[in-house]
């Protein structure tokens, strides 16, 4: 787990909600603002997004929904919409 004893030890565990939804967003600005391609930016929220979904089981919630790909998303360049659907099929096999 990535959180200590003593940090999850103050929370009433019963006020944790049973689902929670993520919106992925701001990959791509994160990887600009680095100097990095987009593609290290998205492959980035996805393992921030994996240590987030394993906190949320620590904690107790029991389903967790993430939107990574919205309407928007398909006016990116062709090579850059692959390379998303790439790390989508990926994160779910």
């Amino acid at each position: 787990s990535p959180y200590s004893l003593e940090e999850t030890a103050s929370l009433d565990l019963a006020r944790v909600p049973r689902h929670i939804a993520f919106v992925m967003d701001g990959n791509r600005r994160w990887a600009q603002n680095r100097g990095r391609r987009h593609f290290q930016g998205h492959l980035a929220g996805l393992h921030n997004l994996s240590e987030i979904v394993r906190a949320c089981s620590h904690l107790g919630v029991e389903y967790v929904t993430a939107y990574g790909f919205s309407t928007e998303n398909w006016s990116r360049p062709d090579r850059e919409i692959a390379g998303l659907f790439s790390i989508i099929r990926a994160a779910v096999s």
